[in-house]
């Protein structure tokens, strides 16, 4: 028995389920092939229970923007101040202003911590702001029961809910639905960012301003990650509410809600004992200097044309078996299920740890020329029928599931 099947044993001794985050179930990987824990990350690195080295394209579900470790942001951060105080502390009013100076149309922040509790928080200050029970729905949005009733099973979740489907046709949703929505929440960008996505965000600010909908923009992936900094920003689209996490603190657990003070500052109650959490705040600020630095070596933007031009070089390696789909720091793998268990499989073997999402970060960026050449190896092998699968077919994460709803 190795150490990985002991520690997996272990796990499934003391771990409900298993496993704490669905997406990092050992299910949703080729099941007897792939790592099922880590005990470390550096840099771009992973370390197995065996102290085997895979470098990490899944970058922590797209926490992990600057690498693992990286000194610039932990040697910023000090426990000399503790780690949460018996009362407001500075520290959360220097990570709010850093960012409100980077996303100036926000007035006021809430801090939390997990992108699940800021959706939660956003459709409740919209609740709150408009009296209205309604809440229209795209993309993924947490664990919490009113996102989690949208997708079946949906096993001990209330199947009354209020929160509904947005379908991609406006003229779908019925006048007494909308006369009576507190809130639209989408992902504004999940793999498609084209030019017929982008109208059809504009045209839905449009509607939600002339039906007093509150626009919400969960941007808990695409926020720091995407060029400058937001989908929001790049596009000159401003949402009500604004939803940030992940990249924002570069593994340190930070959510955020951001808006105007008519709806910030309303009669809603949103508390947790964690968030002002020190470290968190220490990090956010560390993280918005970096980006907003003029050095080329933190540049997102610069990152972002990197990371396509990798990605239409992966396209064009042939033959077409798996290709990347998405707008840049953000992609899929996309082909059949069994292609891309086969393309997993062996590139976990090469000491890639990839899931069916592809995120990058600038650590990873250096090492592009090898991602490639190890693919060209993978694919050319998997077309000559020299690969077969090893272990069981890995199980989508129920984020994907959603998303795929998303997309159509």
């Amino acid at each position: 028995m190795t150490i990985d099947n002991i520690m997996l044993d272990r796990a499934n001794r003391c771990i409900a389920q298993g496993y704490l985050t669905n997406s990092k179930n050992p299910q949703t990987d080729i099941f007897g092939v792939f790592p099922t824990h880590f005990k470390k990350g550096k840099g771009c690195w992973i370390y197995d229970t065996e102290n085997e080295r895979y470098m990490d394209l899944v970058c922590a579900l797209g926490c992990n923007l600057f690498g693992y470790g990286n000194l610039l942001i932990e040697n910023s951060i000090t426990s000399d101040y503790g780690l949460c105080l018996g009362g407001s502390t500075v520290h959360e009013v220097y990570a709010a202003e850093a960012v409100k100076g980077l996303f100036p149309w926000i007035d006021k922040i809430k801090f939390v911590n997990s992108g699940t509790e800021a959706c939660l928080a956003a459709v409740r200050i919209a609740r709150s702001y408009t009296n209205r029970p309604y809440v229209l729905s795209q993309g993924y949005h947490g664990w919490s029961d009113e996102f989690v009733s949208l997708t079946p099973p949906a096993s001990g979740i209330n199947k009354f809910s209020t929160v509904f489907d947005l379908p991609a046709d406006f003229d779908d949703i019925p006048d007494e639905i909308l006369a009576n929505t507190a809130a639209i929440i989408i992902e504004p960008v999940i793999l498609d960012d084209s030019r017929a996505r982008i109208e059809w965000l504009k045209k839905l600010r449009s509607l939600c301003t002339e039906k007093g909908i509150v626009l919400i923009f969960d941007e808990i992936v695409t926020g720091i990650r995407y060029p400058d900094h937001s989908v929001a920003k790049h596009w000159n689209i401003t949402p009500d509410l604004f939803l940030l996490g992940k990249a924002l603190g570069n593994g340190h657990k930070i959510a955020l809600i951001g808006g105007p003070s008519a709806l910030m500052d309303g009669n809603y109650f949103v508390s947790g004992s964690y968030f002002s959490h020190i470290p968190s705040m220490q990090a956010v600020r560390s993280v918005i200097d970096l980006i907003t630095r003029k050095a080329v070596q933190y540049n997102v933007n610069v990152l972002n044309d990197k990371t396509k031009y990798f990605r239409d070089s992966f396209n064009a390696l042939g033959p077409d078996i798996v290709r990347l789909e998405g707008w840049g720091n953000r992609c899929n793998f996309v082909g059949s299920d069994y292609n891309l268990a086969l393309f997993r499989q062996e590139m976990i073997k090469a000491r890639f740890f990839t899931k069916n999402t592809f995120l990058s970060n600038f650590d990873i960026a250096e090492h592009f020329s090898d991602i490639l050449y190890t693919v060209k190896m993978i694919l050319s092998r998997i077309a000559l029928g020299e690969v077969k699968i090893e272990g069981k077919m890995p199980v989508k994460p129920f984020s994907q599931t959603v998303r795929e709803k998303a997309n159509g």
